[in-house]
């Protein structure tokens, strides 16, 4: 496909907060800073010139910054 005539809207979902709007963003590249561990949804979807529109995407990830706990006995 050509990426010149394909836009996309994009949101991240954060722990604790609603669904966000979507928002436009590039159709290759997303960045947003994070830092609460939890789940986090990213959802996208594209649209032509034509005004064809994608099924939208979502996939789910965990942030889970905290370190294992190790416990030795003995």
């Amino acid at each position: 496909p050509n990426l010149d005539e394909t836009s996309a809207k994009c949101s991240l979902q954060v722990p604790g907060a609603g669904q966000p709007a979507m928002t436009s963003c590039s159709i290759t590249t997303f960045s947003q800073a994070i830092s609460a561990d939890g789940v986090y949804t990213f959802r996208t979807e594209a649209s032509d010139k034509a005004k064809n529109k994608s099924d939208p995407l979502a996939h789910s990830f965990t942030l889970d910054t905290k370190p294992p706990t190790l416990i030795v006995n003995g």
